[in-house]
């Protein structure tokens, strides 16, 4: 089958998108310079060419049909969809054109996987609903910036039984927040971020990282390319009181 693994400790900030913004170019995203870029795209769609196939990592136009819950791919949601039923949010399509990026082309069922580039979010979606991006699109910095929890991954919803709970405390955390993120990393398309609320961010004890391990939700990355730097009398002892509280 068509399964694309999702890599759980890879974070959508579709709900912080802002943090990136200021992080490269020292300002906020701006919402309308987005909606403008959208306006024009979908103004100048034109017709696949005849036959057209998108290849692994061409940019291009896709036509958003269904996302879901951020961090989920699309089999991974009809698994959880199983196991928890179908409280799980998602929104139903918009038909518009996005900027996207394929990650995965699969000729033969006519299939690729999108990145949206100015969202985060990716979905699975017939050649019909993809077009080449017009070149004068390709030059402009995507929205979105990938990035992971520096030290720590959060728990993964399919094989543990806290990993919803996990998903929802970190959305309790940030979501519709500004926070103040330390780029402890950057990778050539990945920053490994810290993160923190504006009103308490003076030591890494009060980081959301450290704060999901203290609760029992997030484990220490023994794989991560910054354990030498981890704080880790701060790791050691929100692992002690997970263990407490648990």
């Amino acid at each position: 089958g068509y399964d694309f693994k999702c890599r759980w400790e890879y974070i959508l900030f579709l709900f912080i998108v802002q943090i990136f913004r200021q992080l490269t170019d020292n300002h906020f995203l701006v919402i309308p310079e987005l909606e403008r870029l959208m306006t024009e795209i979908n103004q100048s769609i034109d017709p696949a060419p005849a036959n057209y196939a998108p290849r692994h990592n061409d940019l291009v136009c896709a036509q958003f049909s269904l996302v879901f819950m951020p961090l989920f791919s699309r089999s991974h949601y009809q698994s959880l969809t199983r196991s928890f039923g179908p409280s799980l949010n998602y929104t139903r399509a918009d038909n518009a054109w996005y900027r996207g990026r394929v990650k995965k082309s699969n000729p033969a069922a006519k299939q690729a996987e999108i990145l949206y580039i100015d969202y985060g979010n990716t979905e699975l979606l017939h050649y019909t609903r993809i077009r080449p991006l017009p070149p004068a699109y390709k030059q402009i910095e995507a929205f979105s910036k990938e990035a992971q929890l520096s030290f720590v991954s959060l728990l993964d919803p399919v094989s543990n039984g806290y990993g919803m709970e996990a998903i929802e405390r970190f959305r309790d955390y940030t979501e519709r927040r500004n926070l103040v993120a330390v780029v402890d990393l950057k990778e050539k398309d990945l920053m490994h971020l810290s993160l923190f609320d504006p009103k308490n961010a003076e030591s890494a004890e009060a980081s959301i990282n450290i704060a999901l391990v203290r609760d029992g939700l997030a484990r220490v990355d023994a794989r991560s390319r910054l354990r030498e730097v981890a704080p880790k009398a701060a790791l050691q002892a929100a692992i002690l009181e997970a263990k407490r509280l648990r």
